[in-house]
């Protein structure tokens, strides 16, 4: 991420821990999924995240707005993975 994006997104990385970092990602990856899926190749897409994706400009609030839809999500997964009702509200940090 550019580090604009990553200072906008600390919030997040602070109150949730990894669960903000995957929240993030996988915003990060659902609004640049268009340049993915054009990738003709794995090794495309690794050039598109360890290239393009660090100087390519990213609206840091929209990320954050985005990644703060995807943590329902994330806490149910993490909640499954350990093998917690996914009722639990994991919202607290």
């Amino acid at each position: 991420l550019p580090l604009p994006a990553v200072i906008e997104a600390m919030d997040l990385f602070i109150e949730f821990g990894l669960r903000g970092v995957l929240a993030v990602t996988l915003a990060l990856f659902h609004m640049q999924q268009r340049r993915f899926m054009a990738c003709g190749a794995m090794e495309h897409v690794l050039e598109l995240i360890n290239q393009d994706m660090r100087s390519a400009p990213i609206d840091g609030e929209l990320l954050v707005k985005s990644a703060r839809l995807w943590l329902p999500s994330v806490n149910r997964a993490v909640a499954e993975s350990y093998g917690i009702s996914a009722d639990v509200d994991l919202a607290d940090p």
